[in-house]
């Protein structure tokens, strides 16, 4: 999807972006399943990161093309 976006003259800033940001989400994870387990429980920390992977997929139906616009 990255690549998709990026602006073909120069997509280098765009992917270095992307990249930062998906990476801070893998690296988020893990931080938010621990704080939610020493909160409530194991099984909340499962239900909430489901839902909010529900959350992304319902936004990447809604807001992602589903084929490439022409360039």
């Amino acid at each position: 999807l990255g690549s998709d976006a990026a602006p073909p003259e120069n997509p280098a800033p765009f992917l270095g972006a992307w990249r930062t940001m998906t990476d801070s989400g893998a690296s988020a994870t893990p931080l938010l399943v621990s704080g939610v387990t020493a909160l409530a429980s194991l099984p909340v920390a499962t239900a909430l990161v489901g839902a909010i992977g529900l959350i992304g997929a319902i936004g990447f139906l809604r807001w992602v093309p589903r084929v490439a616009p022409e360039r």
